[in-house]
């Protein structure tokens, strides 16, 4: 359930809680979560956003649509030769619904394969800026989706959480995110909005995650903890072990183990145990759909204004 209402106007219809100002006192440890951070040193932050996107799901589904769809046009074409006339107008409809099916195949597949490995955000504290890598995806897969990067100054933005739940049959699940909105200055009215984390389970590591951003963007790096830079590289083995890290028998799951809380090994063991069978193949599907996925490229333009530090010292002293 929302807490109350968004002071920021219009109000996202998934927003569940608005967060501490800028500059407003710490009330929790800056931490990040292990695994989003790109690159930090005391000109900018990357901050990953690779977990928002659960990639392999559209490539195992697309697959699946792939092998399946011949066996529906055969199963078409046999009834169109056998039914009685009773039947002829209702398969009339069946060309159509073989063209949607066609259009949801495409759709997953071209989600999984032609968005970016990474859509990343730079936080960069010496130029005040923040800089987001964003592919644009809908629901018409014919349409081309553009890779755009978007900057905002830092001193418009605030942060958001948004809440999504639902019943899956099953098991009543729900998603946090942390979205950044930026403002017209001195007021309250939204221009623009962009996911920072997404998908998460739950709220406390996105308050973390804000602290450490805007910690960072007011008095750097140090004091912070340091975490090593995400590891980029694509191999079946990360692929395989994706959605059940923990099990990954390599120096990466033994890590992972480590970090993990006694809350985390009760609620992980339980849901890989009954998911064990669809985390397999999703796994595979995730190598694929990262091997085609293109690498992210900013504009060269862009890439160096983004990793800039301050030009003269007037600019490095008001940084520090």
């Amino acid at each position: 359930m929302a807490k109350g209402e968004s002071k920021r106007v219009p109000e996202h219809p998934h927003w569940y809680e608005d967060l501490p100002e800028r500059d407003a006192p710490l009330d929790r440890a800056p931490k990040m979560v292990h695994g989003d951070v790109n690159a930090m040193d005391a000109t900018y932050l990357e901050v990953s956003r690779t977990s928002t996107l659960m990639r392999g799901i559209g490539v195992l589904f697309g697959v699946l649509g792939i092998f399946f769809f011949p066996l529906m046009l055969g199963f078409l074409a046999y009834a169109m030769w056998t039914v009685g006339r009773e039947m002829i107008v209702p398969m009339l409809a069946w060309p159509f619904m073989a063209a949607l099916a066609i259009s949801i195949v495409f759709l997953l597949l071209k989600a999984d394969l032609s968005i970016p490995r990474d859509r990343p955000v730079r936080l960069n504290r010496t130029q005040r800026k923040v800089y987001v890598y964003e592919h644009a995806y809908g629901m018409n897969p014919f349409k081309k989706w553009p890779t755009t990067v978007k900057v905002f100054d830092w001193d418009t933005l605030q942060a958001e959480l948004h809440r999504q739940a639902g019943f899956n049959g099953k098991a009543y699940i729900q998603r946090f995110s942390l979205w950044l909105v930026s403002c017209k200055p001195g007021t309250n009215e939204v221009v623009d909005r962009f996911e920072l984390k997404g998908n998460h389970p739950t709220t406390a590591e996105l308050y973390n995650m804000w602290a450490y951003c805007r910690t960072y963007m007011e008095h750097g790096p140090e004091g912070l903890p340091t975490y090593p830079p995400r590891r980029q590289e694509v191999t079946f083995r990360r692929s395989f072990f994706e959605y059940m890290r923990f099990l990954d028998p390599t120096e990466e799951g033994r890590e992972t183990r480590r970090r993990m809380s006694p809350l985390a090994w009760a609620f992980n063991v339980p849901l890989t145990l009954l998911m064990f069978w669809l985390f397999i193949p999703w796994g595979i599907g995730h190598y694929i759909a990262m091997r085609f996925a293109p690498e992210v490229k900013w504009p060269p333009e862009i890439d160096a204004e983004s990793r800039r530090g301050p030009s003269h010292p007037a600019e490095a002293a008001s940084a520090a």
